[in-house]
């Protein structure tokens, strides 16, 4: 398994820490508010499909690292062998 799954995985998670953590402190001490409403609303609401979408993309970007570190088949290590 290469390095390169772990600095995947490690940036990511540095960018969510960052974007969520850092930004969310720096608006709450600003504005009083931190801004997330997550998935909030009726599933009949465009907010509440983008709070789901948005949740979705999130998982969706630990996938691949998360799947190269279990074992699982990647689109990339097909084409290498």
């Amino acid at each position: 398994m290469s390095g390169w799954v772990w600095t995947a995985l490690a940036l990511y998670l540095g960018w969510a820490g960052f974007a969520f953590g850092v930004r969310a402190a720096v608006q709450r001490r600003r504005t009083g508010d931190a801004g997330f409403r997550g998935i909030s609303g009726r599933p009949d609401e465009a907010s509440w499909w983008a709070g789901v979408l948005f949740v979705t993309a999130l998982l969706g970007g630990t996938a691949a690292p998360v799947a190269a570190l279990t074992g699982l088949p990647t689109a990339g290590h097909a084409a290498v062998q």
